[in-house]
């Protein structure tokens, strides 16, 4: 394939981008097909036939995967044509059938935290810098290259622990959560700017909101609902909590106790995602070490009792054999809704026989519940499967905490390791 680099300096940012017109690919030509004797959820082996629900799409990408020499795929995003996927510096661009149609790169870049696409083909991004690891947040075009017309300062985010994931409204402007130390607690802040990266003097005090729930951190990500009010992840210890201000970025006094909601609940479950469902409800997704938690929560924060049990959902005890030499663990990662409410997670199953010296088990996990909180049976049987796609391939995991859903598809991210490397791959599952 031809490939065009170019570069373009900001000599105060010392950041330098590069853009290419398509993705490297696996030096193998991509994953080999499964053994469906060993595989829960194998590819579809017939590739004109309807492709089942908690099947791999055989017609995506190269045999239902799109594969890369990197490793971790550290960012999955939706953008106006497709996808794009994040290795370290650089987004591969793809459309929904696993095409490549394009990659760019943006050098000194530690991490991208979050990454959102605007209208244009242009990116709005949350980045880490590896010179000095300040976050900044910039806006790009296409090829990633900075917009200097954006106006985002750089104190907009100096004195945040932590700020690692934005959202924006309908009018373009832009949320970013952070957690803020003033020395005595720890607190869940929210800072919104104008669509050109001013901030917002009038909303909270001088632009921040300030949730109530202390000794709390934000654990990602921000939430923008359909009446202007913003809610926000966070965690206290490793049980997770929510916090949510009005469009004033005042903390919304009918939501828990003073704008906030410490799940308890759940117990332990450390939080990993927020999503807001077709009816506007918020859910929550937790994790233990064997479970997979689920809550929905009411206008007022309380857990809402239509929803699985008692407002939680659980999956639990996937693959638990009867010798107690086995550890089984689960790790939750993504959650993602379908446009008909149902909501679907990705994470990574593992199961270890300590003592015979073997390698885990480990694969990637999706299982999907209905609206009401209840596993699915119409997908793979039983709710979930386990996403072995064996010859070749010794392990499989994911990092990634988002998925996509398209249509009739869900979008998921992990890495496989076969003879010894570790490489990251997309891949697309029918529902």
């Amino acid at each position: 394939m031809t490939r065009k680099a170019f570069f373009g300096i900001l000599p105060h940012l010392a950041l330098a981008l590069a853009a290419c017109d398509g993705p490297a690919p696996a030096s193998d030509g991509g994953v080999p097909p499964p053994d469906a004797s060993v595989a829960d959820a194998a590819v579809q082996e017939d590739a004109g036939a309807p492709v089942e629900a908690g099947t791999i799409d055989p017609t995506f990408g190269e045999g239902g995967f799109v594969q890369f020499t990197s490793t971790t795929v550290d960012l999955l995003v939706e953008r106006e044509a497709g996808f794009a996927a994040v290795l370290g510096q650089t987004g591969f661009f793809f459309d929904r059938e696993g095409v490549e149609d394009g990659m760019a790169s943006l050098a000194n870049v530690r991490v991208f935290h979050d990454l959102v696409s605007l209208s244009g083909g242009r990116w709005l991004a949350l980045i880490e810098l590896n010179f000095d690891s300040s976050v900044r947040l910039f806006r790009l075009d296409a090829a990633f290259g900075i917009d200097d017309t954006f106006a985002a300062p750089a104190e907009a985010f100096e004195d945040l622990e932590s700020a690692s994931s934005l959202a924006l409204d309908g009018a373009g402007s832009i949320f970013v959560a952070g957690t803020l130390d003033d020395g005595t607690t720890t607190r869940v802040v929210v800072r919104k700017l104008s669509a050109e990266g001013v901030l917002d003097t009038a909303f909270g005090v001088g632009g921040t909101a300030t949730a109530t729930l202390d000794d709390v951190e934000a654990r990602g990500p921000v939430r923008v609902l359909a009446d202007g009010s913003i809610a926000a992840l966070c965690t206290r210890g490793f049980t997770p909590c929510v916090v949510r201000f009005d469009a004033g970025g005042a903390p919304d006094a009918s939501f828990g106790t003073g704008g906030g909601v410490v799940l308890d609940a759940f117990g332990p479950r450390y939080p990993r995602a927020l999503v807001v469902d077709p009816e506007g409800r918020l859910v929550v997704l937790g994790m233990s070490n064997e479970t997979i938690q689920l809550g929905r929560l009411a206008a007022d924060g309380s857990l809402d009792g239509t929803f699985g049990e008692g407002g939680m959902a659980e999956l639990r005890g996937i693959v638990r054999p009867s010798s107690s030499d086995y550890d089984e663990a689960v790790e939750a990662r993504a959650l993602a809704v379908a446009p008909d409410g149902s909501l679907l997670v990705v994470g990574s199953f593992e199961l270890d026989e300590p003592d015979d010296g073997a390698p885990d088990d480990e694969d990637l996990i999706i299982a999907r519940f209905t609206p009401n909180g209840a596993l699915d049976p119409t997908f793979a049987g039983r709710g979930w499967t386990r996403l072995d796609v064996a010859a070749g391939v010794e392990r499989t995991r994911t990092w990634t905490d988002r998925a996509l859903v398209f249509d009739d598809r869900v979008f998921v991210a992990g890495e496989h390791l076969r003879e010894g490397t570790w490489r990251g791959f997309v891949t697309s599952v029918a529902l």
